[in-house]
C-alpha cells in the first residue's frame, strides 16, 4: 500500500513534469526502475517510459482514489515498499534541497516549488510564520502559482534572467522561506494531525 506521504511525492513529480518539459522523473523501487517520466520520442520495446501527461493523469486518479478511501498499490512494486521519486535535469538547470528546482525556460531561469497546500493555506502558513522570517515586498509580490487540477499541486515560481547568479540566489532564498512554512504544515497533514494555523 503507497502512503500519503509517497503519493504526495508523486503528484508533486507529475506537476513538475507538466511545466518543465526537459525534466525526467524515475519512480523506482530500490535500484530498478519501474518508471521513466520523459518527453517522446521513447527507445523501440521499452514499456517503462511514460509519457509526462499520462503520468499526471495516473497520479491524479491515485490522489482521488485515496482521497475516497481506497487503499493503493503501484505496478511492480513490493508490498509494504513506497516507490522513490528521483527528479533529473539537463546540464544547466539545478535542483535544491527541499524540492525547489531551478530550470531553463527560454531565456529565463524559473524557480519551482510544488506544493499540495491550497492558496489560502499557504498565505495563512506565512501569516504565522515566525516574526523574525521575512520577505523581501518585491520577491513575495513576484511569486506566481501554476495550478495542476489534475493532482491538486500548485506549482509557486519565480524567474529571473538566465546567467543572473545575484538574482537568482535572492529568489531562491525567498521560495526556501516558503518551502521551510509549508513543509511544516505538509507533514503535520501527512501525519493526520491539526494544522497548525487553521
Amino acid at each position: 500500500m503507497i502512503t500519503p506521504r509517497a503519493l504526495r511525492a508523486l503528484r508533486k513529480a507529475a506537476a513538475l513534469s507538466m511545466i518543465a518539459p526537459a525534466l525526467r522523473v524515475r519512480v523506482a523501487d530500490g535500484r530498478r526502475t519501474l518508471i521513466e517520466v520523459r518527453r517522446p520520442p521513447f527507445p523501440d520495446g521499452c514499456a517503462r517510459y511514460v509519457p509526462p501527461c499520462a503520468f499526471n493523469r495516473a497520479v491524479g486518479r491515485a490522489h482521488r482514489a485515496m482521497a475516497a478511501g481506497q487503499d493503493l498499490a503501484f505496478a511492480g512494486l513490493e508490498e509494504g515498499h513506497d516507490p522513490r521519486v528521483e527528479i533529473g535535469l539537463p546540464p544547466g538547470d539545478r535542483a535544491f534541497p527541499g524540492g525547489i528546482y531551478r530550470v531553463t525556460r527560454g531565456s529565463e531561469w524559473t524557480h519551482v516549488l510544488p506544493t499540495t497546500l491550497t492558496q489560502e493555506a499557504i498565505v495563512a502558513t506565512l501569516e504565522a510564520r515566525p516574526t523574525d522570517v521575512t520577505f523581501p515586498a518585491a520577491t513575495t509580490r513576484a511569486i506566481a502559482v501554476h495550478r495542476d487540477d489534475e493532482t491538486d499541486v500548485l506549482v509557486l515560481h519565480l524567474s529571473c534572467e538566465a546567467g543572473d547568479e545575484v538574482k537568482s540566489a535572492e529568489l531562491h532564498d525567498a521560495l526556501v522561506q516558503v518551502m521551510a512554512c509549508c513543509s511544516v504544515v505538509e507533514l503535520l497533514d501527512d501525519l493526520g494531525l491539526a494544522d497548525p494555523v487553521s
